[in-house]
């Protein structure tokens, strides 16, 4: 048991994502929860483009920031945990509507699907 504590507590100072669950606090405000949520989801500077070519406009994010629900938390929220075995990206709008950076970006999309599904007939 002492060495599990030892690697434990090794991983917690080298790893600044990691959060010991029996120290984290077990509810979070709603006006602190709202600010983490916030600062994740924010519309891109830059123009995009939905899979079709067509530009996203404010109207779009707006509605996806509409989503998000904020009036429903509760003034208090538990926590929850969950476990990632790998570092991932989290993508912070729907994946279906994928915001693209440029055009030319949803031709090499396409190439990629066809090969996709080339392959796996």
């Amino acid at each position: 048991m002492k060495k599990i504590v030892e690697y434990n507590n090794k991983s917690f100072s080298k790893v600044d994502v990691l959060a010991d669950l029996w120290e984290h606090n077990s509810s979070i405000e709603k006006k602190e929860l709202t600010n983490l949520i916030n600062s994740i989801s924010s519309i891109p500077k830059e123009e995009r483009f939905n899979r079709d070519g067509n530009t996203m406009d404010k109207d779009y994010y707006n509605s996806l920031l509409n989503n998000l629900n904020l009036d429903s938390l509760s003034d208090t929220n538990a926590i929850k945990y969950g476990i990632t075995i790998e570092r991932t990206n989290f993508r912070t709008f729907p994946p279906m509507s994928l915001p693209i950076g440029n055009r030319e970006t949803l031709s090499l999309i396409d190439f990629k699907k066809q090969q996709s599904i080339h392959w796996n007939l």
